[in-house]
């Protein structure tokens, strides 16, 4: 009860006066207490649990308590060894949308933004985020710092036998500077395991443990996600996983880095007599279609500082239009997000066929993203090289036809003329189930044609499909390792 604020024994003993009057007095309790805990957690999560909104027992089901409910059900029929780590989430998530998502795609026909999200989720198997992860950031780290003992915490890392050390290396960076972001973020599952990354650098370089989780928040995970559910689920994850570390973290409310991508609409600015529109109307447009392209948006350049400023004084004053103040900073937060420059970029991105890309979308990567018109998925990995810093890092999960398609010969130019192609795990089908098959790979922002990379196949007939712990399993298999 000391958990609760507002909730000693006298509600309590009030609350069961009322419960005795009930049919089922134990739920009327358990919602009560499931009430009370939402506006708990309001303080320290309010992305999640919005304390301005008290909607939540509108959407609580009948029944809570009843053999077939299910709250019974996530009990009984999810392991208890599964609720131990917070990927869990992520999982029923993804099962939560996986009805939508088979109508939308079984529909073959174009998919309008509000179905965008179901259509494009896929939740990233463990093994694969190891691998993006650690030869992503963590060989960042490595070659910034060799005396690191970081290498022991990944077993998923590909040594490379081939000296390319005379590519430029990165200097010394400090464990602030070690940025990462996944614009299609999903429930979180990359960036919580970049969390886990981050702390064991953070922890060798002496820093106190209690602090290291508002370190990480404040100055190195960054998240995107087209659906505000899925945002708000990640946002989530990484404060379970930072709790995890520091049990008082949600004493006092982080700004976390995480946000959906929200589309603006002609409403969105007040009067002209409030703010200065003309500053503020190239971030409207560049977001009134954000609903349908997500993170592919690249806002033109603005004054973040000017813009912050013009907020902070219609916040102070006492004009009526003070409420426009919280959407607009949402509005400068995303515009900044996807402007910003970072070392570390690892996605599982969209994936849609340009079969399906409606009028919005079709007209907008027509016009920016040429190159990757073929999927979704090829134009998130030009825009990914475009949010990462000189020699710094893009790790992805794609599908592998961008890789030999006579319509990705584009992209194909692209990559090799401006980047260098680190590793590539071909995996073969199997990673989503009976899928058209799958590769990770990590690029670095840089031109190093003397370069050789490392290369896997985990799969010896084309066409098989086999399930995610044989992949894993091969993955292991050096007989299946060369570079080139």
């Amino acid at each position: 009860m000391g958990d609760l604020p507002g909730l000693d024994l006298d509600t309590l003993n009030e609350w069961r006066s009322f419960a005795n009057r009930d049919p089922n007095p134990d739920e009327f309790l358990y919602r009560r207490l499931l009430l009370a805990q939402s506006k708990a957690l309001a303080e320290g999560i309010p992305a999640l649990f919005d304390p301005r909104q008290n909607y939540q027992a509108l959407f609580l089901p009948g029944n809570l308590l009843n053999q077939d409910s299910i709250v019974r059900r996530l009990v009984k029929e999810i392991p208890e060894e599964d609720w131990q780590t917070i990927e869990v989430v992520g999982w029923l998530y993804q099962f939560y949308i996986s009805e939508r998502k088979d109508e939308v795609i079984g529909a073959k026909s174009k998919v309008a933004a509000a179905d965008i999200p179901a259509a494009t989720q896929l939740f990233t198997p463990h093994w694969i985020v190891r691998y993006m992860v650690e030869n992503s950031l963590g060989r960042l780290w490595l070659e910034s710092h060799p005396e690191s003992r970081l290498r022991e915490y990944m077993p998923y890392f590909l040594e490379n036998p081939n000296d390319n050390s005379q590519g430029e290396k990165p200097s010394a960076l400090t464990p602030q500077e070690l940025t990462v972001i996944d614009p299609a973020c999903g429930s979180g599952h990359i960036l919580v395991y970049a969390f886990d990354l981050l702390f064991e650098i953070y922890k060798e370089q002496g820093y106190l443990e209690r602090d290291i989780p508002a370190l990480i928040l404040t100055h190195n995970l960054y998240g995107l996600d087209i659906d505000e559910r899925a945002a708000q689920l990640a946002s989530f994850a990484v404060l379970m996983k930072a709790r995890a570390k520091n049990s008082r973290i949600l004493r006092k409310p982080l700004a976390l880095n995480i946000t959906a991508v929200r589309p603006t609409h002609s409403q969105t600015l007040p009067p002209a007599t409030e703010l200065n529109a003309e500053d503020w109307q190239p971030l409207v447009d560049a977001f009134k279609d954000a609903e349908n392209l997500g993170s592919l948006i690249t806002p033109s350049p603005f004054d973040s500082e000017k813009l912050q400023w013009q907020l902070d004084n219609l916040e102070a004053s006492e004009s009526l239009f003070r409420e426009y103040v919280p959407a607009l900073r949402g509005l400068l937060l995303q515009a900044e997000f996807l402007r910003n420059k970072y070392w570390v970029v690892v996605a599982n991105p969209p994936y849609m066929g340009d079969g399906s890309f409606n009028d919005v979308v079709k007209k907008f990567i027509n016009n920016n993203y040429k190159a990757g018109k073929g999927d979704l998925y090829a134009c998130y990995i030009l825009k990914n090289i475009e949010l990462c810093v000189a020699n710094g890092s893009l790790a992805m999960l794609t599908i592998p036809n961008w890789m030999f398609l006579s319509s990705f010969e584009d992209l194909r130019k692209s990559i090799l003329e401006t980047t260098f192609l680190e590793s590539l795990v071909h995996n073969g089908r199997g990673v989503f189930g009976s899928d058209f098959g799958s590769c990770s790979f990590v690029i670095r922002k840089k031109v190093y044609q003397d370069g050789l990379g490392v290369f896997k196949r985990l799969f010896d007939k084309q066409g098989s499909v086999a399930s995610n712990e044989e992949l894993e399993q091969r993955y292991f298999n050096n007989s299946n390792y060369y570079t080139k």
